[in-house]
């Protein structure tokens, strides 16, 4: 909150000059540039810069060549979200009168850097710090009173930004980065973008009016904070909406991470210093009571921000708490197998500096740190870097460069599973009236050639651009969807688990429930996975896809149809067995828990298992070889705990083929082990 004392202040000065920006009549007198001189520079002792330029304004409509209403406002302006503007009123000074204050040449270095002239800047720093050097005491920057050793290495610190800035803008990326506009930004500052992997989503915080408060913070007479969210259709963000009375309350909230898939929240709230708080999505769509982090996490300091891995299992988040290289540094928490939190770990030195590191982003591959700081090759406030786990170590954060980041604060950066597209707040010249909302299109993505992959248990021929870069790593596939009803083609809510084939494990869990019938996962290069799809009352769904390495991050599109539940149908699944052997080997067990989970999905089927070889062998040895193999999977689904009585097993051999045993496939087709429904109770 703020100093009583700042408001003693204002006090006085709203009661000496009577409150109020004067009526425009009242401007041509000349005895009135005192009062609002005096009315602006109270403002700014107090460090009310927002709330001293329009008294200064009104004294510049006055007397334009006013040199300390110039020389204040431009003071002012540098410490707003418009910097740029400080230029034009501190030249004006600077031309008038050179030796106006001691610190000239530093304030106008400052307002080069924001206009980009970096040049300019570094030789305004340099002859500011020439005045300085060898000198002993004091010096006032601005209302901050700094030790002359101080001043000396403040102006160090602007000279190296300034020379990172020169080489940034000499060699900018080809990232283009545009303003979401006016359907997503307002007058008002817009920031904290969130978004889901596919960019379905947004969710951001907004200091508009409407606020769900009606009021304003006394602090810094802004309207409380909002958040707000919006959708995506046609490829155009929807018009955003308040987010629920569960979460946004007459006080600050500020969406500060979002699961990848969207259903878990995390808020920021201006309580206990600055403590993270999580909601849930519901199945209705609305977002459950923002719940306080446990207190390894939240302490009496400020966090700030967070981020969650896409298993849910580690979280990256800031705080100024003692024991960090300075200021904001980020932490890493990993949840147990209890579902606590562990005790967070700074990140060291590689990551952190002795200034402020915030917002951190872990992207969807689980392996690249993106985040904002005023250290490390920083231009100016904070600039957006990267960072990549190999070999459990942190790499050397990168600069994302220019234009993405600028002199001003850039910051809130996130990332589409694709690597395409990110999002970020900053103050730029096309902002709307405070700090905005920007899209940006990631640098370096072409368009290559096309090639296969298998798709399902079949072979379909589905494009799948080769990797453009020389890191495979960082390649992933998002697949995402919806799942209907095969017959009345309406949305339904099923079960989906994805499993990689080759470790045997579970890497992801989707219920396709907010919206309704509505999926998305991701996947790496060079793995192979099974997506099981369950709902009771319906068959399990199955898809194979074995994605090659060497593949473009991209996207893909699968509508799954379940098929309703009836007598005599057959649930095709593998299980693996080794040549004239009925002992299952280890690769079959994704298929046989999708075969154990459909049928504790739906407790009111019975069912047996029908065993088929193809016709190498005897007729007898087949039939035999068949029926142990049909019962190998009986007998392990027994031992997974589904009652003997709903299942049989019979062994048919050769009798029955789905196909010739003229060739090596047909062969495969027709060794096969099938679950037929014969009853639904």
């Amino acid at each position: 909150m703020r100093n009583p004392a700042y408001l003693f202040l204002i006090l006085i000065i709203l009661l000496f000059s009577g409150g109020l920006l004067p009526a425009q009549d009242d401007h041509a007198k000349p005895d009135n540039i005192k009062r609002l001189l005096r009315e602006g520079k109270g403002y700014f002792l107090v460090r009310e810069y927002i709330n001293a330029i329009p008294y200064l304004e009104q004294a510049l409509q006055i007397e334009n060549d006013n040199l300390e209403a110039n020389f204040y406002i431009g003071l002012c302006y540098l410490k707003s979200l418009e910097r740029n503007k400080a230029l034009a009123h501190l030249l004006k000074v600077h031309t008038l009168s050179p030796n106006y204050d001691p610190l000239m040449d530093y304030y106008l270095a400052e307002s080069y850097k924001y206009n980009n002239q970096m040049e300019t800047a570094i030789n305004a720093y340099e002859t500011a710090k020439s005045k300085f050097v060898g000198q002993e005491g004091k010096v006032k920057v601005m209302n901050d009173e700094l030790s002359n050793k101080d001043f000396i290495a403040l102006i160090d610190q602007r000279l190296r930004e300034a020379r990172y800035g020169v080489s940034y803008l000499a060699d900018p990326t080809n990232a283009q980065v545009r303003n979401l506009g006016e359907v997503i930004n307002s007058e008002y500052g817009d920031y904290a973008p969130v978004i889901t992997a596919d960019e379905s989503m947004l969710i951001f915080t907004s200091r508009r009016k409407g606020s769900t408060g009606k009021g304003m913070d006394p602090e810094d007479n802004l309207f409380y904070e909002d958040i707000y969210f919006s959708t995506q259709k046609k490829g155009e963000w929807t018009e955003p909406k308040d987010i629920g009375k569960n979460i946004n309350t007459k006080f600050h909230e500020a969406s500060i991470g979002l699961s990848p898939k969207g259903q878990t929240l995390f808020i920021y709230k201006d309580e206990n210093n600055g403590d993270i708080y999580s909601s849930e999505q519901t199945k209705k769509a609305d977002w459950s009571a923002p719940v306080r982090m446990g207190g390894n996490i939240n302490s009496r300091f400020r966090e700030p921000s967070i981020s969650i891995t896409d298993d849910g299992n580690t979280i990256y988040f800031s705080s100024d708490r003692p024991g960090g290289f300075g200021g904001l540094d980020i932490y890493v928490s990993k949840k147990d197998d209890k579902g606590n939190w562990s005790d967070p770990v700074n990140l060291g030195a590689g990551i952190n500096t002795p200034e402020d590191e915030d917002s951190p982003f872990i992207h969807f591959d689980a392996k690249t740190l993106y985040f904002s700081s005023k250290g490390h090759r920083s231009m100016g406030g904070y600039d957006i870097f990267f960072s990549e786990l190999i070999n459990e170590q942190w790499t050397e954060p990168k600069n994302l460069g220019y234009p993405i980041n600028t002199p001003q604060d850039d910051i809130h950066f996130v990332l589409s599973a694709d690597y395409k597209t990110g999002y970020y707040a900053s103050a730029k010249d096309d902002t709307y009236g405070d700090k905005d909302i920007y899209e940006v299109k990631m640098p370096d993505y072409k368009d290559v050639e096309v090639i296969d992959f298998a798709l399902s248990l079949k072979t379909v021929s589905v494009g799948f651009n080769p990797l453009t870069t020389k890191d495979p790593r960082r390649a992933v596939v998002i697949l995402r969807g919806v799942v209907k009803d095969e017959l009345s083609d309406e949305l339904i809510s099923a079960k989906m688990t994805l499993i990689d084939v080759e470790e045997n494990e579970i890497v992801d869990e989707i219920n396709s429930v907010s919206p309704k019938g509505v999926y998305y996962t991701t996947m790496n290069t060079g793995r192979k996975y099974l997506l099981h799809v369950q709902k009771e009352g319906y068959l399990f769904h199955s898809e194979y896809f074995e994605i090659p390495v060497g593949v473009v991050n991209q996207e893909k599109v699968l509508q799954i149809y379940l098929k309703r539940l009836k007598v005599t149908q057959s649930v095709d699944f593998k299980a693996l067995f080794d040549y004239n052997s009925a002992k299952l080997k280890t690769q079959s067990l994704p298929a046989l828990l999708k075969l154990q989970e459909f049928l504790e999905t739906n407790p009111n089927v019975k069912g047996i298992l029908e065993g088929h070889t193809d016709d190498i062998g005897t007729n007898e040895r087949n039939k035999t070889l068949s029926e142990e193999r049909a019962k190998s999977v009986y007998n392990y689904l027994i031992e997974q705990g589904i009652d003997r009585n709903r299942l049989s097993f019979i062994g048919y051999g050769e009798e029955q083929p789905l196909a010739d045993n003229e060739t090596a496939y047909g062969r495969s087709l027709n060794r096969r082990t099938v679950f037929k429904i014969v009853e639904i109770n």
